[in-house]
């Protein structure tokens, strides 16, 4: 089961990007700036929610208090997606 689906990720991520469209003179560049800065901004938000919940898992160990690592889950889960975006939106306009 886990190599029909290694292999579906690894055939979908060497898709080239598709589509008949092209970005108007002078954009591209900018374009793929910016969405490079977006991309690295959520990734260091991603990064700054893991620290907040090890903090918090810590803090809650300390007090004696219940400890909850759903912020941890999330701070992964949002890290992944931001990762395998393009894979997942080329995927989809293929």
């Amino acid at each position: 089961m886990f190599q029909n689906l290694y292999a579906t990720l690894y055939t979908a991520a060497a898709l080239p990007p598709t589509g008949g469209g092209s970005a108007p003179p002078g954009v591209e560049t900018d374009a793929n700036t910016v969405i490079s800065w977006i991309t690295w901004i959520a990734l260091v938000v991603c990064i700054a929610g893991f620290v907040k919940g090890c903090a918090s898992l810590a803090m809650a160990k300390r007090h004696g208090n219940e400890a909850e690592g759903s912020a941890l889950v999330f701070a992964i889960g949002g890290a992944v997606g931001i990762a395998a975006a393009s894979t997942i939106i080329t995927t989809i306009a293929a």
